[in-house]
């Protein structure tokens, strides 16, 4: 997933962290992307399409912004607002008006287009190991993507979520392409990504603010000479704002925050449309920074109440799973020179503050939130696969793993 690195042959002078493609990385990302794609189609033999609880009034809704559209009163009658859904309900609205509810059938294709496009992306870097190793490292690499059954079940829903997971997709390909190649246009094309990402859904000023926070972190980072302590203390920062800074707001200010998130504090609310997460209505700093940390903790571990035992257990080894080659992913970046430590970073903090985000905000149910915060653990574990691997590499292996410039 990092533009621009298929073309670096001199990981000296350039910074790349791998070299001398094998023969099947060629071909092993689209591979990958047509097997995901097949097995996201045959889920939806089984699944069909899935109407959520919203769909026949967003339905409605981008049947409406369609004829808008058409008379030209479409950017008349939306405030700013609105403009957070505008690719979805003008996607599901025009497919509507002009096939039908048939088009539904249309639009769970596309999520299941978009999420193997980003497969693919993912795959992109993934492949370069060894030839003799390259099945497994798809089957691993599927599993990362494939492997906790609640994220590409949102495939068959009528939703925008696949849609911005795709972009998030995109968002880190170019932006891992500017850290490591430092590129201007890598740089230009993820801020793209990020602004059009505004249009698809409310968390994509995310996007926008993690870009600003990148650069002003990387600069820091360069002139302090001092990877981890910078790391350290900006996810210390990030925790107290969250967790400390931000429920005191809410608890003596609540005015100023979002008349929904006020609400949903004041009804102790952890994971909408849960209520057995629900807590009691707070009444001091301390009940508003508890409901935070449940908030925290349920967009993090993969248990669920409402579940059966196997479904938690399918859980809880996925999470193993993808923790433990996002560690190998994570003392292998950091390990290789100061670009891939930046890049190590900057994936790191943004698992972290779309966490900490939705703990002070809210969680919503069975993993739509959590799917944008996966992509870079996601794309972290998949610089780990290799390392378990390094017996079945070709002998260029000493030189691929070789430690690049300080």
């Amino acid at each position: 997933m990092i533009a621009g690195w298929s073309g670096l042959t001199k990981a000296k002078d350039r910074g790349a962290l791998l070299i001398n493609r094998a023969p099947t990385s060629r071909y092993l990302p689209v591979l990958a992307g047509g097997v995901c794609l097949l097995i996201l189609l045959m889920g939806l033999v089984y699944f069909g399409v899935r109407m959520g609880a919203a769909a026949e009034g967003d339905i409605k809704t981008g049947v409406l912004w369609w004829q808008w559209l058409w008379s030209g009163q479409l950017f008349d009658r939306l405030d700013f607002s609105n403009y957070q859904y505008l690719v979805f309900y003008l996607i599901i609205g025009g497919g509507v008006s002009l096939l039908g509810h048939s088009f539904l059938w249309v639009f769970v294709l596309l999520n299941a287009i978009l999420f193997s496009a980003m497969v693919w992306l993912g795959f992109r870097f993934w492949a370069r190991v060894g030839e003799a190793s390259g099945l497994l490292m798809m089957g691993l690499g599927l599993l990362l993507f494939l492997g906790l059954p609640d994220v590409p079940l949102w495939v068959y829903y009528i939703f925008y979520d696949v849609i911005f997971l795709f972009a998030v997709g995109l968002y880190w390909y170019f932006l891992a392409g500017a850290v490591i190649d430092r590129r201007i246009r890598s740089w230009l094309i993820a801020w793209l990504v990020a602004l059009c990402s505004l249009v698809v859904h409310p968390r994509g000023i995310l996007l926008v603010l993690f870009l600003i926070g990148a650069g002003v972190y990387l600069a820091i980072g360069r002139r302090l000479k001092r990877p981890g302590l910078t790391l350290v203390v900006t996810l210390g920062l990030m925790g107290l704002l969250a967790i400390g800074g931000w429920p005191a707001l809410v608890f003596l200010h609540n005015d100023v925050v979002p008349p929904a998130v006020a609400r949903w504090y004041a009804m102790g609310v952890v994971v909408l449309n849960r209520p057995e997460t629900y807590l009691s209505g707070p009444s001091s700093y301390w009940d508003y920074v508890w409901i935070t940390l449940q908030r925290i903790g349920y967009f993090l571990v993969p248990l669920r109440a409402g579940y059966s035992i196997g479904h938690n257990i399918i859980g809880v080894i996925y999470a193993l799973f993808l923790a433990f080659f996002c560690l190998r992913g994570w003392r292998w970046l950091w390990g290789l020179n100061e670009r891939s430590r930046g890049l190590a970073s900057l994936l790191v903090l943004f698992c972290c503050a779309f966490t900490l985000f939705h703990g002070m905000m809210v969680v919503d149910y069975d993993w739509r939130y959590q799917m944008p915060a996966m992509v870079p653990a996601w794309l972290l574990a998949g610089f780990g696969i290799p390392t378990l691997l390094r017996g079945r590499l070709t002998p260029r292996e000493p030189e691929v793993y070789r430690h690049g410039s300080k």
